[in-house]
């Protein structure tokens, strides 16, 4: 799991659920905390994918698999992004090399000698038509803090910020997090 914000933690509590041993990437030290309190592993990037047989994309920043880490995954791979970008995984690399559509938002790429899958197109896979999802489960953590960072831009929250790449505010995960919990999401 690259990336432990609120999508996830829970896309890593899922995992866990079905028996996978799960194993988080995250630049947040506290968050790297709060994964191994959830019962998941914590390594550096270039560790996690030399022996991860699903990795998932959870961050919001484009490139986070980029030309470099791609070339370091293991054989076999499954490449899996739920984050707010489509662009996490670099998938313009990854069409340079020869690759197959093994079933609807499946393909196969052979890099040097392994074989690597990526679901959707590196798009957001809870996003994915056909795969059985409806309105109501798309409305995720995700798709509420999607939401209100929107509301923030908007109502011109955020203009006091630099240009770049800025962490998402603590009080709209806070308020997302407060609404889950009492079911009013």
């Amino acid at each position: 799991m690259v990336g432990f914000g609120p999508v996830g933690q829970g896309v890593a509590a899922r995992a866990r659920d079905l028996g996978a041993v799960v194993t988080v990437v995250d630049l947040d030290p506290v968050r790297l905390v709060q994964a191994l309190h959830d019962g998941c592993r914590v390594a550096e990037l270039a560790d996690a994918l030399r022996t991860a047989s699903v990795i998932v994309t959870a961050t919001g920043f484009d490139g986070v698999l980029a030309e470099q880490q791609l070339s370091q995954i293991a054989d076999g791979a499954i490449l899996v992004n739920v984050g707010h970008s489509d662009r996490e995984i670099d998938v313009d690399w990854l069409n340079r090399h020869p690759s197959t559509s093994v079933r609807r938002h499946l393909d196969r790429y052979e890099l040097d000698g392994r074989r690597i899958y990526l679901l959707n197109r590196g798009s957001l896979v809870n996003l994915a038509p056909g795969l059985g999802i409806g309105a109501p489960q798309l409305f995720d953590p995700f798709a509420a803090i999607m939401l209100l960072g929107l509301e923030a831009i908007l109502r011109g929250g955020t203009s006091d910020l630099l240009d770049g790449v800025q962490r998402y505010p603590k009080q709209l995960e806070a308020r997302v997090a407060r609404a889950l919990a009492t079911g009013q999401a």
